[in-house]
């Protein structure tokens, strides 16, 4: 009465129709060209850009940092897992290496200056400082008006 096959025919009718959708290949040729395309397309640029034949277009979204206006501090890398902090702008007057005076050292500063008007905190610090090192400076400099600046140089002064 009823049928072993539920989807109606014959069980050969239903191999033979799988067969032919059975098709395991993928064709990859766009895909390659695209790539191509684009390998070019990064190569140019990168060229262009590392020659100096594109002249990319001023900022238009920032402006310098007023040193008059800033509170300056020059971090570099002392001796072993040390760090020397200097007040100003560049290596003037002797360094601050251990953490608490450094900590205190930044608190102070910015506490006494921004009663004078200054509330910009500029960072100078060598590209071989650790962020957590920065973190811990930043923290100490943290106070209600003040906006904090970073610049990471391959030299400081």
């Amino acid at each position: 009465m009823h049928s072993s096959n539920l989807l109606g025919g014959s069980s050969g009718d239903f191999l033979s129709a799988r067969a032919e959708h059975d098709d395991n290949t993928f064709d990859v040729t766009a895909m390659v060209d695209v790539v191509s395309l684009m390998n070019i397309y990064f190569l140019i640029t990168f060229v262009g850009a590392a020659m100096g034949l594109f002249d990319p277009p001023p900022a238009s979204h920032c402006k310098a940092l007023d040193p008059d206006k800033a509170i300056i501090f020059t971090v570099i890398r002392g001796r072993g897992e040390t760090i020397e902090l200097y007040v100003g702008d560049g290596k003037n007057g002797t360094p601050l290496t251990t953490p608490e005076d450094q900590e205190e050292r930044i608190t102070e500063t910015v506490r006494s200056d921004l009663g004078g008007g200054k509330s910009d905190v500029l960072f100078k610090a060598d590209k071989s400082i650790r962020l957590r090192d920065m973190r811990r400076l930043a923290r100490a400099a943290t106070m209600e008006g003040i906006a904090l600046h970073f610049s990471v140089e391959e030299r400081v002064n």
